[in-house]
């Protein structure tokens, strides 16, 4: 289950969802090694295309928001991108803005040229930060993508947990530690309200949900 502060999307309403996503990728000639650019906000159509691109092995490459999809579709070579209409301008011919009910267009969008043959066994494109606080793109292997998660199950359990998710799924921590795991094993993964560093939204959603896991830095987080 995937709780959200405004509705519910059960495992098998995920599932569904994410193939209509495998269907459109598909039908619009997205395949593995190509870039797929993520600019929506935290919940269903995220998930759904998140599992989609692995299924597919298209690369998975998450922003944060807001951005400019356009130039960020450029700066990565992306072939297609995936936005909210609440975006902003928008480079329509190569992105699949996902309906309310977070499935995929009725019209497949045209792919973009690129200059970029596609990546081979890169699963994320995840934007880190180095000591010096610039930020740079790094590419993550379905290999290092599957040792990284092994080697946290195995010091960490969360069959059955309901996870509390308020780290941003834009980078690597939030994305593998506090979506990837918890879909794997978790019976719940809860987004509070707020932008994830809303304390009392946290404490409110751990109380109401009987959170077991938190995926955040605990001296952020309040006394509950």
């Amino acid at each position: 289950m995937l709780v959200l502060p405004d509705s519910l999307w059960s495992a098998a309403s995920l599932w569904a969802g994410t193939r209509a996503w495998l269907s459109a990728f598909r039908g619009a000639g997205l395949g593995a090694g190509d870039r797929l650019v993520c600019a929506l906000p935290q919940g269903a159509a995220f998930v759904q295309v998140l599992l989609a691109c692995l299924w597919e092995e298209i690369v998975f490459a998450p922003v944060s928001l807001p951005c400019d999809v356009h130039a960020m579709m450029c700066a990565l070579d992306a072939r297609a991108a995936v936005a909210s209409s609440r975006t902003g301008s928008l480079p329509l011919a190569s992105v699949f803005i996902p309906d309310e009910a977070a499935q995929p267009p009725d019209e497949r969008p045209a792919l973009r040229i690129v200059t970029v043959p596609p990546t081979a066994d890169v699963a994320l494109l995840l934007a880190v930060c180095d000591s010096d606080q610039r930020s740079r793109w790094v590419e993550v292997s379905n290999g290092q993508l599957t040792s990284a998660m092994n080697a946290r199950r195995a010091v960490t359990s969360l069959v059955g947990a309901r996870v509390l998710s308020v780290q941003p799924w834009w980078q690597e921590r939030g994305l593998i530690h506090g979506l990837l795991l918890p879909l794997l094993d978790a019976d719940e993964i809860v987004i509070a309200a707020g932008d994830g560093r809303d304390l009392e939204a946290i404490a409110v959603a751990m109380r109401e949900h009987l959170i077991t896991h938190v995926d955040g830095d605990p001296c952020a987080l309040p006394a509950c």
